[in-house]
């Protein structure tokens, strides 16, 4: 029960007014990447789309290469700057869910490029890291953290694998192109 007694610093006269409704307060739980929704997703394009389902204000999202010389994802995110980072908040962006990489660094309302974008190479591979973003007394606390690899499709390099498997896959250069293979190296 709500008590209005005075408005706007001024005593109400009659009697106080008295509002019954129930209020349910709840804190923020969702802040899940959809898409990928896998690690090692394969994009098509150099431009992948992002997905996601939240209940936070807003969202941090954030793109970086994962090296050969990286032990773990949280290796990628800890040892290099982010190729994107964009802070998306809920409300101002209409309850935006999904975001495509962008090609230039302009933004729209709600969406707040803080980093880049740096083009995304085919063939490599990346990390994507989406924050739920809370608070509590007015202060970010920690975030609701999904992280997943994804890889832009390098169809070129394909049509290279297979023809040199057509061309050497048989007699002396087999066991050659069975180490390449065994190994996961990569054509550039």
């Amino acid at each position: 029960v709500i008590t209005v007694d005075s408005v706007n610093g001024v005593a109400v006269r009659e009697a106080p007014i008295e509002i019954n409704r129930s209020v349910n307060v709840t804190n923020p739980t969702t802040a899940v990447l959809d898409v990928p929704f896998e690690n090692g997703y394969v994009y098509p394009t150099p431009f992948p789309q992002f997905q996601w389902t939240y209940d936070t204000r807003a969202i941090l999202l954030s793109v970086y290469e994962l090296r050969p010389n990286h032990q773990s994802l949280e290796d990628a995110i800890g040892a290099s700057d982010p190729y994107l980072q964009v802070r998306i908040e809920r409300q101002n962006s209409g309850n935006l869910t999904s975001f495509t990489y962008p090609q230039s660094s302009s933004g729209r309302p709600g969406v707040e490029i803080m980093r880049g974008p740096r083009q995304l190479e085919r063939g490599k591979m990346y990390v994507v890291v989406l924050d739920g973003i809370t608070t509590a007394f007015g202060f970010d606390v920690d975030p609701l953290r999904t992280i997943r690899s994804f890889v832009i499709s390098d169809p070129q390099g394909q049509v290279v694998v297979n023809m040199l498997q057509t061309t050497f896959g048989s007699g002396e250069f087999q066991n050659i192109f069975n180490f390449i293979q065994d190994q996961n190296l990569q054509l550039n």
